[in-house]
C-alpha cells in the first residue's frame, strides 16, 4: 500500500476553486469573504462547487446567532411529546446507560435562557445528541441545522474475518477486490488492516464513533452500521456506512494507519441541498436554509394497494429478466424495488433463500404476492428448508410482516400485543376519537386522523373488543411510568384507507421467535467473542412522526366537546409543537416510538426494546462473503443444519431459542 496525494491535491484544488469564485464575484469584498464563511460558501456554490471544505462549512454553522425565543419554543414542543420512563431507568440486561431525556431538555433550555450557547447550531447539536443518546431507531430528532450539511468521507470501511469465526480486522473497502474470491490476496498487492484511526487504536475509535452515531439499541448493531451494508445498498442509495456519511462533523481529515505502517489521509467534505444564493452571513444562512418557512403540518398517506391477492402460483426457477442486485445471484422472484427476492442455491439443493432488506414496499399486495410465489415455487421443486435474510431491514408496514408470518405458519394466530405510554395528550385524543367513531363513518377522509387512536377497532389480548377508551387507557404503572392496557391488531376489520407504519421487522421477528421457535443468526458485530443480539434496530411496535400527532391533535381539538377540551387543556396551545416541527427538514426526521412491543405472558409488560435477546448463532463476514452474498447464506446453512462452527461463546445464551428462551 502506497500513500497517495490525491486527497491533499483535491483539497488544494477545492481551495483554489473557492478563491477563484470569490475573486470573480464582485458582490463580495475580500474582507467580507474572510470574515463571513457562509459568504465564501455562497460564492463557491455560485461557481458550481458542490463539495465544500468541511471546516469552512462548520465555521458557517458556528456563525449563526442563537435564536433564543425560537429555541425555547422548540424545546417546549419537544417536552410536550415525550414520555420515556424506561429510557431513564432501563432494566438489567440493557446494554446502554439510562438517559433522562426530559431532564436533558431542561438543561438545554436553561443554557439557552442563560446565554450559554454561542451559536444556534450548538443548541440544535445538543438536542440531536440528547435524542440519539436514547439509542432508539424509532426516536429521532434531526433538526435543520444538523441536517443542512452532510459530512462525507472519501472512502468506506469493512470488517472482515479470515475464516468467519476468528476475530475480524478492519480494512479500507477499496482493498476488497485485492482479497480475491477465497479470503486471501489474489495479486501482488496484499491488503493491510487498519490499526489506528487519528492516532487512536482502531477498535477504540470505532466503538466510540459507533456510540456517537447511534440508530440502534444494540452496540453490535451500531458497530455494524459503520461499515458497508450490501443488503441495504440493494434497495436504497445508502449502504456506505456511517463512517462514509453522517450528520456529525469530525474534522477535516481522518488519518488511517495500517498494519504495514503505511498511512492514508481521508478527506472530509460537506454537501448541502440548500440554495445558497444570496447568503452573506450566518443570519442570512439561517433564514435561507432552515425549515421555519415550511410550517405546514402534513398528514402522510399509506402504501398503495391493488385490487386482489394472487393464488399460490409457481413460477420458473430462473428468470434472467429480473433485476440482479450487485454481489447477489440471480433471483427467480422479486418485487419491483427489490424489497423481497427469492433465490435458489446450487450448493444447497434443499433450501430456498428469501432476502428481505425492507418491509416498506410501495405496494402491499405486490410484496405479499411475491412471497406467495416464492413459497409456491419452492414447494413445487421440493425445497424443505428456508433461510430468511433480514439484514439491513428497517421495518415497514405491519400487514406485510403479519402476512409473511401467516403464510409460513397458517395455523398460528399472531399475538403481537402492544401498549402506549399513558399521558394526558394521548388520553384526550383517544377520548375524542371514541366519540367521533360513534357518529361518523370510520372510512371518511375527514376522520383518517384517528388511525393511531382507533382502539375500538383493536382487540384485547383475549381477542375481544374494548368497550370504551377508558377501558383501554387505564393507566397501569410500570417502571415509574404510566402505560395503557395491552391491545392486539384486528387485521380482519381494520380500515385500509391509511396504512399504519410499524416497526414491522421487530414485530415479525418476535412472532417468528416466540410463537414459531425459529432459530436466528447474527452476522458481524464488535471484535469480541460472545453472543450478539439478532434484532439490532428498534424493537418498538409502532413509530409515529410528530407531525402525525400534531395533525391529530389539531383536528381533534376542532371537534372536541367542552368536557374534552378541559381534559386536553394542557395541549390546546400547539404553537410550541408546531414550532418544533418547523425545525425539521424532512417529514421522517422527527418521530417517537408510539407503541411498545410486549411479549406474550410477560406480566411485567417490559417493552422488548429493553429486553436482551441473543441470536442462536453468530459468525463474522469474510471478504468472499462481501463479494458474493450467496456465501453468507451458505455459511448460515452450515451453522444451522450442519453443526458448523460459530464465534466462540456465542451459542446457547438463555435468551435464545436454542438456549431454552429465558423466562421473563
Amino acid at each position: 500500500m502506497t500513500f497517495s496525494t490525491r486527497s491533499a491535491l483535491r483539497a488544494s484544488m477545492l481551495g483554489l476553486f473557492i478563491a477563484q469564485s470569490i475573486a470573480q464575484n464582485s458582490s463580495y469584498s475580500n474582507s467580507t469573504a474572510k470574515l463571513e464563511p457562509c459568504a465564501v460558501l455562497s460564492a463557491a456554490a455560485a461557481n458550481g462547487i458542490t463539495q465544500f471544505d468541511a471546516g469552512l462549512a462548520m465555521a458557517c454553522l458556528q456563525s449563526i446567532p442563537v435564536d433564543v425565543d425560537g429555541d425555547i419554543q422548540e424545546i417546549l414542543g419537544l417536552k410536550v411529546l415525550s414520555d420515556l420512563a424506561y429510557l431513564k431507568d432501563p432494566p438489567p440486561g440493557y446494554l446502554y446507560p439510562g438517559v433522562d431525556i426530559l431532564g436533558g431538555l431542561d438543561s438545554i433550555l436553561t443554557g439557552v435562557q442563560a446565554g450559554a450557547y454561542k451559536s444556534d447550531y450548538d443548541v440544535q447539536l445538543d438536542l440531536y445528541k440528547l435524542v440519539t443518546s436514547a439509542y432508539d431507531f424509532h426516536f429521532n430528532w434531526v433538526p435543520d441545522l444538523v441536517d443542512v450539511f452532510g459530512w462525507m468521507r472519501e472512502g468506506r470501511l469493512m470488517s472482515l474475518s479470515s475464516d468467519s469465526v476468528s476475530l475480524p480486522e478492519v480494512y479500507d473497502f477499496r482493498d476488497l477486490h485485492a482479497f480475491g474470491p477465497h479470503n486471501f490476496s489474489s495479486s501482488s498487492y496484499t491488503p493491510s488492516a487498519v490499526t489506528h484511526i487519528n492516532g487512536v487504536d482502531s477498535e477504540t475509535w470505532l466503538n466510540e464513533f459507533a456510540a456517537l452515531n447511534p440508530w440502534d439499541h444494540d452496540p453490535d448493531a451500531n458497530y455494524n452500521n459503520i461499515f458497508v451494508n450490501i443488503p441495504r445498498a440493494a434497495v436504497t442509495d445508502g449502504g456506505g456506512g456511517s463512517y462514509n456519511a453522517g450528520w456529525l462533523y469530525q474534522g477535516d481529515d481522518t488519518v488511517l494507519t495500517f498494519a504495514n505502517h503505511t498511512v492514508r489521509h481521508v478527506h472530509t467534505y460537506a454537501r448541502t441541498s440548500c440554495d445558497l444564493s444570496g447568503v452573506t452571513d450566518g443570519p442570512s444562512f439561517f433564514r435561507q436554509c432552515t425549515s421555519q418557512k415550511h410550517s405546514t403540518i402534513k398528514h402522510s398517506e399509506g402504501a398503495s394497494r391493488v385490487s386482489s391477492q394472487n393464488a399460490y402460483t409457481p413460477v420458473p426457477t430462473a428468470d434472467s429478466s429480473l433485476r440482479r442486485p450487485e454481489k447477489y445471484p440471480q433471483p427467480f422472484v422479486s418485487t419491483s424495488g427489490m424489497t423481497l427476492a427469492g433465490y435458489f442455491s446450487p450448493d444447497q439443493p434443499d433450501v430456498v433463500v428469501v432476502a428481505c432488506p425492507s418491509l416498506n414496499s410501495a405496494n402491499n399486495y405486490d410484496f405479499q404476492n411475491a412471497f406467495r410465489s416464492i413459497l409456491a415455487t419452492a414447494r413445487s421443486v421440493g425445497k424443505s428448508k428456508l433461510i430468511l435474510d433480514l439484514r439491513g431491514n428497517g421495518g415497514g408496514t405491519v400487514r406485510d410482516g403479519y402476512d409473511m408470518f401467516k403464510q409460513l405458519f397458517p395455523s398460528e394466530v399472531p399475538y403481537g400485543a402492544a401498549n402506549l405510554a399513558a399521558f394526558p395528550l394521548v388520553n384526550a385524543l383517544g377520548d375524542i376519537t371514541t366519540c367521533q367513531m360513534a357518529i361518523k363513518n370510520r372510512t371518511d377522509r375527514d376522520v383518517t386522523w384517528i388511525r393511531d387512536y382507533d382502539v375500538i377497532e383493536d382487540l384485547t389480548i383475549s381477542l375481544t373488543h374494548y368497550g370504551s377508551w377508558a377501558d383501554f387507557y387505564g393507566p397501569i404503572q410500570r417502571n415509574g411510568g404510566n402505560f395503557t392496557n395491552l391491545k392486539r391488531l384486528n387485521l380482519t376489520d381494520r380500515y385500509s384507507l391509511v396504512e399504519p407504519v410499524y416497526g414491522t421487522c421487530a414485530v415479525f421477528a418476535e412472532l417468528m421467535k416466540s410463537q414459531a421457535g425459529v432459530h436466528a443468526i447474527a452476522v458481524g458485530g464488535r471484535k469480541q467473542h460472545g453472543p450478539m443480539q439478532w434484532v439490532g434496530g428498534s424493537k418498538g411496535a409502532c413509530d409515529v412522526w410528530m407531525g402525525e400527532i400534531a395533525f391529530s391533535a389539531l383536528h381533534a381539538l376542532d371537534v372536541a366537546t367542552a368536557a374534552q377540551l378541559a381534559l386536553a387543556e394542557p395541549y390546546t396551545e400547539m404553537e410550541s409543537v408546531k414550532h418544533a416541527l418547523t425545525r425539521v427538514p424532512e417529514w421522517g426526521r422527527y418521530r417517537v416510538n408510539f407503541e411498545n412491543n410486549i411479549r406474550e405472558g410477560d406480566d411485567s409488560m417490559t417493552p422488548l426494546q429493553f429486553v436482551y435477546e441473543a441470536a442462536d448463532y453468530r459468525f463474522f463476514y469474510t471478504s468472499a462473503m462481501i463479494l458474493d452474498q450467496s456465501l453468507v447464506w451458505q455459511r448460515a446453512y452450515d451453522v444451522r443444519w450442519n453443526n458448523g462452527s460459530c464465534v466462540s461463546e456465542s451459542t446457547g445464551h438463555p435468551s435464545s431459542v436454542s438456549g431454552k428462551l429465558m423466562e421473563l
